[in-house]
């Protein structure tokens, strides 16, 4: 091939435009494969892409625009946004960048070797390190010798803690069950290379096999809640670590398991099992006032943190280790995926970590931002810009990345960002079938996370405690079912640390109606919350909870008919009587119903799209700063 039809050649592979994402179909997406197939039959000179495609068993040659749809932008300089770990010549023609930008991309998936719908996954991995599947792979990595330490530390603990029994022979009539070695890298809150044995408990039976499967773990509201009285409090948080948790736990049940991968086996041993001797069953959190002060342990699977005056984690700390093998972290930066910052005014909670790994995830780094998560969109039938998909509509291909990215984002929204809780609450629903438009949603969201990436929450210290809730409800904000949409928030001195959105399961028949199942879910939690700070100050002597609690309300005849009482009439005479528990709570003087301005509504934010100025007041409400801010305040 001449060097003049080369460059043609890759001019026209290459010539890609700014499209918005609904021109996008599966058509012009097989154009480019079927090109690209091309190409790579017959590479230009001294090209070495056909060789190290055909590495690859049975490779899958996808173009770099379906590696990532977003490749379709360019920089400010016109250059083309390579996706995450390939690099572009900047020093060749524009045009040649792209052309090996296809190329590199074609060609490092087919040595990847993995599924089409598995791409996200693996394209932000790339530049991550990789955390093997096998200990075979684990072998074959330059990280091998952390792997290997942590493997021998897996097996030394399980023979200290005595976990399983010599090896001997599967008596008869017993299930043996498998074994495998799980490897993982925790990087909270420092970096750990972890190696954990686990017996393959879906070969069990139930009521042979095994009987009790539930053990409790800290929920992350309650989580949010402690934190928020430890700053009021003014106490310490500290981290701990309990190794092989898992191994303090006495097994009820004759548990046989094949012989773990390395362990001898007697020539005489015909069936070779060993029995199972420990499990693990624990509570999640623990109150206790000691002779140096209140102390609460929370514990998540093996990350326990203790939260009390110093002298009291101090003496807890001692009285654990005497008991377990644990790690101390000191105090808390980091646990279950959320960021912990102790500022002299209070603590911070965030999780800028996670939403760099999400803007990442998208090959977003270099596009805008936006002010607010998702547009301001209508509740009409047929005009609802992230309603379900219309007829003829082109779905969005890539399931897996559009799920990866809707799994990260609710973790967010639950545990950090009420902000967007609505917003991911909204494209959740199209997961089974999402089209271009959903999938622009979902970009929208992390661009708002890129205009927003260090906020959190923040939990002031304070001389008192004051408990409010803010319920609110979206009538018929479903545009295909016409069910309205459940927002509440529970908030400790200005700052929430419990909410929720959620679609409502059962069709009101008016904004009315909406509004009752709306309070009506919102003082359960309230339920929930006494009953548990009730036991709290009974055991540590403090007062947090002052009733009746506050909730407020912005529609007008939910607040009279809840504050006032029940009047049967035309209008609620259908309305499910348990949805009148509410009116219950006021007259025990357990909840004290209040009106608020549907302008002045922070539970406005979970239930609709709003517009910058009214999103940024309720994200104020709720008490949601940026960490640059408040490190500026010092």
């Amino acid at each position: 091939m001449s060097s003049k039809e080369d460059d043609v050649n890759a001019h026209s592979f290459s010539k890609r435009r700014r499209q918005d994402d609904n021109n996008h179909s599966p058509k012009s997406t097989q154009e480019k494969t079927e090109s690209l197939k091309a190409q790579l039959k017959t590479p230009a000179a001294g090209s070495s892409s056909t060789t190290i495609a055909t590495k690859a068993k049975k490779p899958s040659l996808i173009t770099a625009d379906e590696f990532f749809p977003d490749l379709n932008d360019l920089d400010a300089d016109g250059a083309p946004l390579a996706p995450r770990g390939f690099k572009v010549d900047q020093s060749l023609p524009r045009t040649r960048q792209k052309t090996l930008l296809h190329h590199d991309a074609a060609i490092k998936f087919a040595e990847i070797e993995v599924p089409e719908e598995s791409i996200l996954a693996y394209g932000t991995s790339i530049s991550n390190e990789v955390v093997p599947k096998t200990v075979d792979e684990a072998k074959k990595l330059p990280t091998w010798p952390s792997w290997k330490a942590a493997i021998k530390s897996e097996y030394d603990s399980m023979r200290e803690r005595e976990v399983f029994s010599e090896v001997i022979d599967l008596p008869k009539g017993k299930r043996l069950i498998g074994n495998r070695l799980v490897l993982t890298i925790k990087t909270e809150p420092t970096k750990r290379y972890k190696a954990r044995l686990v017996a393959k408990g879906f070969n069990q039976r139930y009521g042979i096999d095994y009987h009790a499967t539930y053990s409790p773990v800290l929920d992350i509201a309650t989580y949010r809640l402690l934190i928020g009285i430890s700053s009021i409090m003014s106490w310490q948080i500290h981290a701990l670590d309990v190794q092989t948790a898992f191994l303090y736990g006495d097994l009820e049940e004759d548990v046989y398991m094949k012989v773990p991968e390395g362990a001898h086996v007697p020539s005489h041993i015909q069936r070779p099992c060993v029995k199972l001797l420990k499990s693990f069953r624990v509570s999640s959190v623990f109150f206790k006032n000691t002779p140096d002060g209140p102390i609460i342990t929370s514990i998540y699977v093996d990350d326990t943190n203790l939260m009390g005056p110093e002298k009291a984690i101090m003496s807890t700390k001692t009285m654990l280790k005497s008991h377990f093998q644990m790690k101390d972290f000191g105090e808390v930066s980091a646990c279950i995926g959320i960021e912990i910052d102790h500022l002299p005014t209070g603590v911070f909670v965030h999780q800028s970590k996670m939403v760099q790994k999400i803007i990442s995830m998208m090959n977003l780094e270099h596009t805008s931002t936006q002010k607010i998560p998702l547009e301001v969109r209508s509740v009409q039938l047929g005009k609802d810009i992230y309603g379900a998909r219309r007829e003829g509509e082109a779905p969005y291909p890539y399931m897996t990345t559009y799920r990866s990215c809707i799994g990260m984002l609710s973790y967010l929204a639950n545990s950090t960002r009420p902000d967007i809780s609505f917003s991911v609450n909204l494209l959740a629903r199209f997961s089974k079938n999402p089209t271009y438009r959903h999938y622009k949603g979902l970009k929208h969201i992390c661009q708002y996370l890129k205009h927003t990436p260090d906020h959190g929450l923040f939990f002031k210290k304070a001389q008192d405690f004051k408990i409010e809730v803010y319920a609110d409800a979206g009538y018929r904000s479903d545009s295909t079912t016409s069910k309205s949409q459940t927002g509440y928030v529970l908030m400790l001195n200005d700052t929430a640390f419990h909410w929720r959105s959620v679609k409502q399961t059962i069709t009101a028949t008016s904004a009315f109606e909406a509004e009752l199942i709306s309070l009506y879910e919102a003082t359960r939690e309230i339920s929930w919350l006494a009953n548990f700070l009730t036991t709290l100050q009974t055991t540590l002597d403090v007062t947090i909870l002052k009733t009746p609690i506050p909730v407020f309300e912005d529609n007008e005849a939910a607040f009279r008919t809840i504050k006032e009482g029940y009047i049967r009439t035309n209008a609620n005479k259908h309305v499910d009587p348990k949805y009148w528990r509410t009116r219950d709570m006021v007259l025990a003087k357990q909840i004290e119903i209040k009106s608020v301005s549907g302008n002045q509504n922070p539970a406005d934010i979970l239930t609709k799209t709003l517009p910058a100025n009214k999103h940024k007041q309720c994200t104020e409400q709720l008490g949601i700063w940026s960490r640059a801010s408040l490190l500026s305040f010092g």
